[in-house]
């Protein structure tokens, strides 16, 4: 911030951080270990068009860091994490963490859990070129892509088994400027 142009600083601190990644945290055990991971989010526009200027702004979960071997280690999301446009990224309870996408009623989605101090995706399920009415696909084997079709009743029947009676997390996303050991 000290060396940020004059001129940029007249937008103040606030706008000048908001384009980057990884400014706020929460602390959250998400394998149920007894250890907190560490997530950080970016401030992001969610909904159906990511180019709307006027879209809803959220702080979603962008990083995860765990300790593996008494150390602090980013955890590898991969490519089925970097969703350019999502509706949303929702923590749940249970420590599975949903990202929802595409149509708005009734939306695409992927869900992941930590395990072995590991990313995994649980499931991927999307429509059938984008629309709900034509079917749904699921991705079953990640490496080659291939799908198999489920019905509209899979479809909830899936997520559900991964969420169960789990609530959605409310997070308290703090500033990482103001991180403090207590």
């Amino acid at each position: 911030w000290k060396d940020v142009n004059p001129e940029d600083k007249k937008f103040g601190f606030d706008y000048y951080i908001r384009n980057f990644d990884d400014l706020y945290y929460f602390l959250y055990d998400l394998d149920k270990d007894g250890t907190n991971e560490l997530l950080l989010g970016t401030l992001q526009r969610v909904g159906i068009d990511y180019e709307d200027i006027t879209a809803p702004e959220k702080i979603c979960i962008t990083s995860i860091y765990t300790i593996k071997d008494g150390k602090a280690v980013k955890v590898d999301t991969g490519s089925w994490w970097d969703f350019v446009i999502i509706i949303d990224r929702i923590l749940y309870s249970n420590g599975v963490i949903v990202v929802k996408w595409g149509n708005e009623e009734i939306p695409c989605y992927a869900a992941w859990t930590l395990e072995n101090e590991e990313l995994n995706i649980k499931c991927y399920v999307r429509h059938s070129a984008g629309d709900p009415e034509k079917g749904y696909y699921k991705a079953i084997n990640f490496h080659n892509l291939s799908e198999t079709s489920i019905s509209k009743d899979e479809y909830y029947s899936l997520y559900n088994k991964y969420i169960g009676d789990a609530k959605a997390v409310d997070i308290d996303w703090k500033r990482i400027d103001e991180y403090s050991v207590k």
